[in-house]
């Protein structure tokens, strides 16, 4: 089966000090193609109930969470209130990408029933745009992950928010983003030009035709142009 391309996002000349490039009143040519992957995304979740999408990759690197805080922040300069979650609990990266302090609490520590208030987890980032790290990474990622408290936690974001993105873990390391995949309506893939293996489409291939995943559809990152945009790190 052939894969969807939802869009590609090319590599940005400027050094930046976070890994937000999504800017309000903002023409680039970046913020645009993040513009065209957000109404992209949005036309693929024009349905009830559609607002939660999971954001993947096969391996590190290949900018998952570059790709969720800039769809996350273009969502929200539509007057949309959305939530950035930090899903993948074992290498959390959303305040180190941000450049925001780390929090001591957060989704590990609300499964793990430390905490009982998901409201006081989130910070708000800019208006309509809140994020909830992923707290301090547990001894049993997978088995947190597995609890009845994450679907109803679920329950309460998508009658809070437009639109909830979770940046998880990368599916071809651990087996974590597959059990986050039931509160997930659309799932992102990652691939990044010059780093994702060629095999790496015959495993999603795989992974779509075993329903393990819903929805996949794939974003390329750092891709090459055919206008001038040199080279941007994304601090990996």
């Amino acid at each position: 089966r052939n894969i969807d391309i939802l869009g590609g996002i090319p590599t940005i000349k400027e050094t930046m000090e976070t890994s937000l490039v999504v800017k309000e009143n903002d023409d680039s040519p970046a913020v645009e193609l993040f513009r065209t992957l957000r109404n992209n995304l949005l036309f693929m979740l024009n349905e009830p109930n559609k607002q939660v999408v999971m954001v993947t990759s096969t391996i590190p690197g290949e900018g998952k969470t570059f790709i969720s805080i800039n769809l996350a922040r273009s969502l929200s300069l539509m007057d949309k209130k959305v939530l950035l979650i930090g899903g993948d609990i074992r290498n959390p990266r959303l305040s180190h990408e941000l450049g925001i302090p780390k929090t001591k609490t957060g989704l590990s520590t609300y499964l793990a029933g430390m905490e009982s208030d998901h409201e006081t987890m989130e910070e708000v980032i800019f208006p309509n745009f809140h994020i909830m790290q992923a707290g301090p990474v547990p001894p049993n990622p997978n088995e947190l992950l597995s609890k009845q408290s994450l679907d109803e936690l679920f329950v309460k974001l998508r009658a809070t928010f437009d639109y909830i993105i979770i940046d998880s873990a990368p599916v071809g390391v651990v087996s974590d983003s597959f059990m986050l995949n039931r509160v997930a309506d659309l799932t992102l893939y990652v691939m990044r030009e010059n780093h994702t293996q060629k095999d790496t489409v015959n495993f999603v291939n795989s992974v779509r035709n075993d329903n393990r995943l819903n929805g996949i559809t794939v974003v390329l990152n750092a891709t090459t142009p055919q206008g001038k945009y040199g080279n941007y790190k994304y601090g990996y």
